[in-house]
């Protein structure tokens, strides 16, 4: 067998799906790629005899790697829904249609939300058979959707909307995320929409994974005393966030300590490794009875951890451990030899045939390259040092794994997330053992929880662990530059940081000099590039209005400060300021901005004049009327001869735009979110009909502009 097989097979699969996914790779032509390279090899590798193929290795190289670029293309293009002629996406004038809920309702805070299957639409009265997939919100109202259960078949008045794009700059891109679920469409339903029609169970074995996860949520409310710590129970098991305090995932979340509630390997790992010490004990003989012993093992195991992925919803994380130590498994048991990174490869491939868009998905490359770092890292450095008691041992083992994962995944968290925890080696030294004991203690409430007094002491012992756990992180949390926050990194950056690790560990293994030089130039690469976007900011100057809803706001920035003219709701909702603003102002290099909410002394360089009804600002030449509340039309004359280059309109100030403009010149005019649907399509009609600019940042996007 070639080295690194299946590592190479799946290099060139991934190829193939990113193809399909970012470049669209035309599958029918990615067809006959693939029919003509494996008939090529097929032929080059059947008749010829073995001491001619030598001559011909770098033509087999080829088509094999062909072969699998146009299968990655071709069967990617094949999940993705929209590309068939059945999809709802691709009829007009749906009046009604019947979906069936196949994936298990969540909870919210205002709403209950499902994805389904379509079955049938109508059009001009007549049913017919469809396909697709829609998400839908049932709005909480008193006695409404309470039987909203995995299964049901619903029939749906009105027609499902496209799900939108981002309202501002650097949000995250909810209908992408939907995209590659193949989900395009959404609807919001109130009771009066929907009808229940039936019930009819999609997949059996999903059912009885939900009813027993429902089941193990109603064991550690009951068994686990505390709301935080039974909520946080449920996360480190069940994978289950929606009911985790915030407080709680803010403090995970800066100590990087996430992976402990995101049920992933290590959760994986620390079911199989006491199973696993057993296995070891077993003698090595060749008799039937230790055959059968050992394969009755993996069977077992196999078994157990099948049953947990389901049990967790068959997460990314959890299948790919799941699949992964299954391998590992089979190999120990038959005694056959195994690469660890074809093993994981190989593991990558099997989940990829199953779902290609996880190649996307921010948990599996997170755990994959964990896991890369891991293998190859930490089994060196492991060898650095040789503690001589258990305790540390242990000690010296989680520093290794923790600094090896970390190496390898730095770039890309980074890329996502725009943050880095300082202490993330003190966080796991710490926090690693507790939860673990609590994990135990946790999955031992739920085994034995129906035998009287002991289910009761052992959720009292895991409840208190989980406490003692959390005041731990919590503790971490408020240590002084726990957090490096704002890091913003193009693609190409992680690239050059990525290039830079790879050159550093080759120079590491091998000691090759040129290693080293490459090391350097992507380190280069990536200094340069970072202070050049730095200069590039110092000098940038933007106006921008986001669309958030009720919240008023007009925001300019010089260089690397943001000054926040808004409501004061602003500062007090960091969920808002998170969820909708907060990346772009890291994408401008800037780490929190400054709100002018109030007369303050705060130096700008935005020149405001103040007034009951109407703001003022001067800023980088520009003229920028902002009007908050209702203006009378007479009002509008003490603005006679003003230029107005931008006039923001905040909570439908004018009646008429007709009525500013015939005492002021109004370069443009900006709609906030604040103004009512109906009274922006009138202004937005009034504008067109006089030839005046009109954005409108409900449905044009946040307002940006650049002086």
């Amino acid at each position: 067998m070639l080295p690194y097989l299946y590592a190479r097979w799946l290099f060139w699969f991934v190829l193939g799906i990113l193809w399909e996914i970012w470049g669209n790779g035309y599958a029918q032509i990615s067809w006959v790629g693939f029919v003509g390279s494996l008939a090529l090899f097929s032929v080059l590798h059947l008749f010829l005899p073995p001491v001619q193929r030598l001559k011909y290795k770098a033509l087999l190289g080829i088509s094999a790697s062909a072969t699998l670029v146009a299968f990655g293309v071709f069967f990617t293009h094949t999940r993705i829904e929209r590309h068939f002629d059945s999809h709802f996406l691709h009829q007009t004038g749906i009046e009604a249609y019947t979906v069936h809920i196949t994936q298990e309702p969540q909870e919210k805070e205002r709403s209950y939300r499902a994805v389904g299957e379509v079955q049938q639409i109508r059009r001009q009265g007549r049913w017919q058979a469809s396909r697709g997939k829609v998400l839908l919100y049932f709005r909480k109202e008193a006695g409404a959707f309470e039987a909203l259960t995995y299964g049901n078949l619903y029939l749906v008045r009105g027609s499902p909307q496209k799900v939108p794009p981002p309202s501002n700059p650097a949000m995250f891109d909810f209908r992408e995320y939907l995209a590659y679920q193949n989900v395009y469409h959404q609807q919001f339903l109130v009771p009066q929409e929907v009808s229940k029609i039936g019930y009819r169970i999609p997949n059996y074995l999903m059912s009885g994974a939900i009813y027993l996860r429902q089941q193990c949520i109603k064991t550690f409310e009951k068994l686990i005393e505390g709301k935080r710590e039974s909520a946080l129970a449920i996360a480190l098991v069940l994978g289950i966030k929606d009911d985790v305090d915030p407080e709680v995932l803010e403090a995970y979340t800066v100590t990087g300590l996430m992976h402990i509630l995101a049920v992933s390997g290590m959760h994986v790992g620390l079911l199989v490794v006491y199973p696993m010490r057993w296995f070891k004990r077993v003698k090595d003989k060749n008799d039937r009875k230790t055959k059968r012993k050992k394969q009755l093992f993996f069977y077992v195991m196999v078994t157990l951890l099948a049953f947990y992925a389901l049990l967790t919803g068959l997460s990314a994380s959890i299948s790919r451990a799941v699949v992964m130590f299954s391998i590992l498994l089979f190999g120990k048991v038959y005694q056959k030899r195994t690469n660890s990174y074809n093993v994981l490869a190989l593991s990558a491939f099997i989940l990829l045939l199953w779902e290609p868009f996880w190649i996307l998905n921010v948990g599996f490359q997170l755990s994959y390259l964990a896991v890369v770092g891991i293998f190859y890292i930490q089994s060196r450095m492991v060898r650095w040092l040789k503690p001589r008691t258990w305790f540390m041992r242990e000690a010296w083992g989680i520093v290794t794994v923790t600094i090896s994962a970390q190496i390898v995944t730095t770039p890309i968290g980074l890329f996502y997330f725009h943050q880095f925890p300082n202490y993330f080696l003190i966080s796991n030294l710490l926090a690693l053992p507790a939860s673990t004991i609590v994990l135990y203690l946790v999955l031992a409430t739920l085994v034995f929880g129906w035998v009287p007094y002991l289910g009761l002491l052992l959720g009292t012992l895991a409840s208190y662990g989980i406490y003692w756990t959390n005041n731990i992180i919590f503790f971490i949390q408020k240590m002084p530059f726990q957090l490096s926050d704002g890091i913003w990194l193009m693609w190409w950056e992680v690239v050059a940081l990525y290039g830079f690790v790879v050159f550093f560990l080759m120079t590491w293994e091998l000691y090759r000099t040129r290693y080293w030089v490459l090391a350097c130039a992507c380190l280069g690469l990536f200094t340069f590039s970072k202070v050049g976007r730095y200069i590039a900011q110092s000098s940038q100057n933007r106006l921008t209005v986001y669309n958030l809803g009720s919240v008023n706001n007009v925001a300019f920035t010089a260089g690397h400060k943001a000054y926040f003219w808004a409501d004061s709701t602003l500062a007090k909702n960091s969920k808002t300021y998170n969820f909708n603003i907060k990346n772009h102002l890291f994408r401008q290099g800037i780490i929190a901005p400054t709100y002018l909410t109030a007369p303050t002394d705060v130096k700008t360089p935005c020149l405001l004049h103040r007034t009951k009804d109407y703001q003022i600002a001067q800023f980088s030449g520009k003229t920028i009327l902002i009007l908050p509340a209702r203006l009378p039309q007479r009002a509008c004359a003490k603005f006679k001869d003003l230029k107005v280059d931008f006039c923001v309109l905040q909570n439908r100030p004018l009646y008429e735009l007709s009525h500013l403009l015939a005492y002021a010149r109004v370069g443009k005019f900006v709609l906030s979110a604040s103004n009512p649907k109906s009274y922006a399509q009138r202004l937005k009609k009034e504008a067109d009909s006089l030839h005046i600019p009109l954005h409108n940042v409900v449905e044009d996007e946040a307002f940006v502009v650049d002086f």
